[in-house]
């Protein structure tokens, strides 16, 4: 059996009708590229105002008498993760009061 199409078999489409198809179609292309443009400038645009708003607090640090028995080092770990390293008071006071 030979399957070979010929032009009786063949639909044949009107112009108007592919022109139609093809006019819908750029509209459609259209309207997705302007989404993917407001999608682009919008995600921008929220990346600016987070970094704005991040970028408005203020980081406090505050001063931590620390002492240690023994006289030894005086370690503190902060709130925050921060680790204080130092001497005792009353070990650097009487380390001074000796050098003079």
């Amino acid at each position: 059996m030979d399957n070979k199409l010929t032009d009786k078999d063949m639909v044949s489409i009107p112009f108007f009708e592919h022109q139609e198809v093809v006019t819908r179609q750029e509209r459609h292309i259209v309207r997705l590229l302007i989404a993917l443009v407001m999608v682009v400038i919008l995600l921008f645009v929220s990346n600016l105002i987070w970094l704005h708003k991040w970028s408005q607090f203020d980081f406090v640090s505050d001063d931590i008498e620390v002492t240690s028995e023994y006289e030894g080092n005086a370690n503190y770990i902060g709130g925050d993760g921060d680790i204080t390293n130092g001497n005792d008071k009353s070990t650097q006071s009487s380390d001074d009061q000796t050098q003079r």
